[in-house]
C-alpha cells in the first residue's frame, strides 16, 4: 500500500507547509517563492485570500524543464526574463532553438534503435528515428557554448563522457546491424544464384 499525502493537498497546502518549516539545508523557502513567483510574471504562488487576489495562485504553480520543447513558448522563462534576469536568455534561445533542429528530418535517422523503419499512419511516411550523432554532437556543442555564455554550470565532465561512451556503444551497435543486413543479403543472393544454377543444370542431367 502506497500512502501519498500530497495527492489531496492544494497548492496552497504546499506552500503553507513549506513556509512553516525550516528547510533541512538551512535559511527559509522564501528563495523559493521567489523562484515561483518570477516565473509567473511576479504573481505571488501563495493565496492567502483568493477573493482578494483572484489571479494570484488559482493557477497551477508548476513549471518544468528549462529544454522542454513540448510547449510552444516557454511562458515561465520568458516572465523570469522579465523580472529581471536578463543572463538566462542564452537558455531560452537553446530552448527555442532545439525545438525548432529536433524537426529537422535531416538530423534524424531513418531507422529506429533496434533496427526497424516505423510508418506513419498514412503507411508511406517514415517515423523520425533518433539523432544521428552528427546531430548529437551538434546539440552537445550548443549546450557547452549556451554553458560558457551563461556562466552557469548545464553539463559536468563526468556527464559529458558518458554521452561520448554511449555515442562509442551506438557506432559498435550500428556497424553490428549493418554488417549484418549485408550478410542476409548476401545470403539470399547466394541463395537465389544457386537455385539459377540449379534450375540451368537441370535439363542436362535428363
Amino acid at each position: 500500500m502506497v500512502f501519498r499525502p500530497i495527492m489531496e493537498m492544494t497548492t496552497d497546502d504546499v506552500w503553507q507547509l513549506l513556509l512553516q518549516r525550516t528547510p533541512p539545508w538551512g535559511g527559509s523557502h522564501r528563495e523559493l517563492v521567489t523562484l515561483y513567483r518570477n516565473a509567473r510574471g511576479g504573481e505571488c504562488p501563495l493565496v492567502i485570500d483568493k477573493s482578494a487576489a483572484p489571479s494570484c495562485g488559482t493557477s497551477s504553480s508548476r513549471f518544468g524543464c528549462w529544454t522542454c520543447t513540448v510547449i510552444e513558448k516557454d511562458r515561465s522563462m520568458e516572465a523570469m526574463i522579465d523580472a529581471g534576469n536578463e543572463h538566462l536568455e542564452p537558455l531560452m534561445e537553446f530552448r527555442d532553438w532545439l525545438a525548432v533542429f529536433r524537426n529537422e528530418r535531416s538530423k534524424r535517422m531513418v531507422e529506429r534503435r533496434d533496427g526497424r523503419i516505423a510508418l506513419m499512419g498514412d503507411g508511406v511516411t517514415t517515423v523520425a528515428g533518433p539523432f544521428t550523432v552528427e546531430a548529437r554532437q551538434e546539440i552537445l556543442d550548443k549546450l557547452l557554448e549556451t554553458q560558457a555564455s551563461v556562466q552557469m554550470p548545464l553539463i559536468s565532465n563526468d556527464e559529458i563522457s558518458r554521452i561520448k561512451a554511449i555515442w562509442a556503444d551506438d557506432a559498435v551497435a550500428e556497424a553490428k546491424r549493418h554488417l549484418k543486413q549485408r550478410e542476409q543479403l548476401r545470403a539470399r543472393e547466394q541463395a537465389r544464384t544457386g537455385y539459377r544454377c540449379s534450375s540451368r543444370a537441370t535439363p542436362g542431367t535428363r
